[in-house]
């Protein structure tokens, strides 16, 4: 099945590690060695020819509850929103860190920091944050996209405490 702009993969590594889809050709993902950059789904080295999405679960975005206007309108705002984010952050090494203190739940204080972020993104989106994770850049991109009352397309978690594993069983409940 072909993914596309919004799809989640989930690769389940020490720590885990999320990628977004793009576009049909294109993941979007932060790592420590390479900040918040675009990769092809599929590369050739040597003859050899590789898919990005090896190793991972994809969990595919719930497309079909959008019309195809509302579809093609929110696949580009997704786009713009990493485009931003790609443009802004850099990977943090201590958002990482923190990953694994406080709660994952989509409180009042995720709700301040989406609140900030949206602000800088309507005033030219310079630098929405600064640093940020490969899990927190996923749902970001998705909650700077859709209000939180916006159906299925809003994350409903703290991004910045979010492990890839709480974005991987939040995924399965609430798009499967």
């Amino acid at each position: 099945m072909a993914v596309e702009t919004g799809d989640i993969m989930i690769f389940s590594k020490r720590f885990g590690h999320v990628a977004m889809v793009y576009d049909e050709n294109r993941v979007v993902h932060g790592q420590y060695n390479g900040n918040f950059h675009l990769d092809d789904l599929e590369s050739e080295k040597e003859g050899v020819i590789s898919h990005f999405s090896d190793g991972a679960v994809t969990y595919k975005f719930p497309w079909h509850r959008y019309n195809e206007a509302e579809k093609a309108g929110y696949q580009a705002r997704i786009r713009n929103a990493a485009d931003v984010i790609m443009r802004s952050s850099k990977y943090g090494i201590y958002r990482a860190i923190r990953l694994k203190i406080g709660s994952s739940n989509y409180g009042a204080g995720a709700y301040g920091r989406l609140m900030k972020y949206r602000e800088r993104m309507a005033n030219g989106g310079g630098e929405v944050v600064s640093t940020i994770t490969c899990a927190e850049a996923a749902i970001l991109s998705l909650q700077l996209t859709f209000l939180e009352n916006g159906g299925p397309g809003f994350i409903k978690l703290d991004g910045a405490h979010a492990m890839p594993a709480t974005l991987g069983k939040w995924l399965k409940a609430n798009w499967s």
